[in-house]
C-alpha cells in the first residue's frame, strides 16, 4: 500500500543516525580488515626477518663450531707435544744427573790417579836412587867416594850405616849385608 500513498507525500529523510551507522559498520569493517591485513603482513615480514636472521646465526654457529673443532684438535696436538716435551725433559734431566755423577766420579778417580801418579813418581825416584847406587857399584864406574855420596843421597839411615860399616871393615860379610839390604829395599819399593 505504499503505492497507495500519495505521491505528494514526501518520505522523511532518513535520520542521520541510520546511514552513519551503516557507513561506520562498513568503514570499521574495512578498517579492521586493512588493520588485520597489515598485522598479518607485518607478522609475515617479521617472521621472514627472524627466519633470515636465524639462518644467518646458524651459519655463524656452524663456522664457530668448525673453528672450535679445529682449535680443539690443535690444543690436543699441543698437549701431546707438551707431554712429549715433559717426558724428554725428564729423560734429559735423568741423563744430565747421570752424566754429572759420572763426571764427579771421574774427577775423583782423576784426583786419586794423580795422587797415585805422585806416589809412584816418588817411589820411582826413591828406587832410582837405590838403582843408581847399584849401577855405580856393579859397573865399577864409581869410586868409593862417589858411591858414598850416592848412598848418602838415598837418605836411608840403614843403608848409610851398613855402607859405613863396610868401609870401616871391608869384609865380604859386611859387603853382602850392605848389598843385600840395597837390593831387597829396591825390590820392595818396585814391587809396591
Amino acid at each position: 500500500m505504499e503505492s497507495d500513498q500519495m505521491p505528494n507525500q514526501v518520505t522523511p529523510p532518513p535520520t542521520p543516525e541510520e546511514p552513519v551507522k551503516k557507513k561506520r559498520k562498513f568503514s570499521i569493517r574495512g578498517l579492521l580488515l586493512v588493520l588485520l591485513l597489515l598485522v598479518v603482513g607485518g607478522l609475515g615480514y617479521w617472521t621472514f626477518q627472524l627466519n633470515t636472521s636465524l639462518n644467518h646465526e646458524r651459519q655463524e654457529v656452524a663456522i664457530l663450531n668448525s673453528k672450535y673443532d679445529a682449535m680443539t684438535g690443535r690444543k690436543n696436538a699441543l698437549t701431546g707435544e707438551l707431554e712429549k716435551t715433559r717426558t724428554d725433559t725428564e729423560s734429559l734431566k735423568a741423563e744430565t744427573e747421570s752424566t754429572n755423577k759420572t763426571i764427579e766420579d771421574t774427577k775423583k778417580e782423576t784426583a786419586d790417579s794423580k795422587k797415585d801418579i805422585k806416589e809412584l813418581k816418588e817411589k820411582m825416584g826413591k828406587a832410582w836412587s837405590y838403582l843408581n847406587v847399584m849401577r855405580g857399584v856393579f859397573e865399577d864406574k864409581d869410586n868409593i867416594i862417589e858411591t858414598l855420596f850416592s848412598v848418602l843421597a838415598v837418605d836411608d839411615e840403614n843403608l848409610s850405616s851398613l855402607f859405613l860399616n863396610y868401609l870401616r871393615s871391608p869384609t865380604t860379610s859386611n859387603f853382602y849385608s850392605w848389598l843385600g839390604y840395597l837390593l831387597s829395599t829396591a825390590e820392595t819399593i818396585l814391587s809396591n
